[in-house]
């Protein structure tokens, strides 16, 4: 396939409908192996947060996050995450236990099947302890730049923040995490026009995901 789109002479378009986080974290970081390996093809990418936000036009590819209930049957999982906080090594040496944590602005989504409240709730130390006051963005886009700006902590999973944790940029104050109920799941419609630059996507996505976990 690879072969087939490098000898046309006009390239065949990619329709790719992503969530934002994922396209952002993770995509962007590697998309430049893609490229290189695909001059044929070319990307046109749209970026959505949640379901409701999608075209009604399915595009060629979509990279999605749910719970899998009607993800999972259209489509293939590709994550499994887990929730954890993140914050910069300055505010993390400010937080000795946790409870140094409701001393900090706290950020996370309203959408998503678990907050802080789940997160506080298994830790061993935080059962009891009220529920904090959560500043919430409709992206971790938004939240985990809020991180990143030493604003405070942010919720976040191994596919939007590892590449930020292995440059320094953002650190865990905790090690405890719990399994996130969501994923990031492959869906590609049948009978799209761009089959083989959907083909050769799906390949690179699927070794490249290999990688990342391991």
């Amino acid at each position: 396939g690879t072969t087939v789109l490098q000898r046309r002479s006009h390239p065949e378009v990619l329709e790719l409908q992503v969530n934002l986080s994922f396209a952002l974290f993770w995509l962007t970081p590697r998309l430049g192996r893609f490229m290189d390996e695909n001059p044929g093809v070319q990307l046109n990418m749209a970026t959505s947060v949640w379901h409701e936000e999608r075209p009604h036009h399915p595009a060629s590819m979509q990279i999605v996050f749910g719970l899998g209930k009607q993800e999972g049957i259209n489509g293939r999982r590709l994550t499994r995450d887990s929730i954890f906080p993140v914050c910069t090594p300055k505010v993390a040496k400010q937080i000795k236990s946790l409870d140094d944590l409701p001393k900090q602005r706290l950020f996370d989504l309203p959408g998503t099947a678990q907050s802080w409240g789940a997160w506080l709730k298994a830790h061993p130390e935080g059962g009891t302890m009220a529920a904090p006051t959560v500043h919430r963005a409709s992206t971790w886009a938004l939240s985990v730049e809020w991180a990143q700006r030493g604003l405070g902590v942010a919720l976040a999973h191994e596919t939007i923040a590892n590449d930020l944790l292995a440059t320094g940029q953002l650190v865990r104050p905790f090690d405890f995490s719990i399994p996130l109920k969501e994923a990031y799941y492959l869906i590609a419609p049948e009978g799209t026009r761009t089959r083989h630059a959907s083909k050769v996507f799906k390949e690179w996505l699927l070794r490249e995901m290999a990688v990342f976990v391991g």
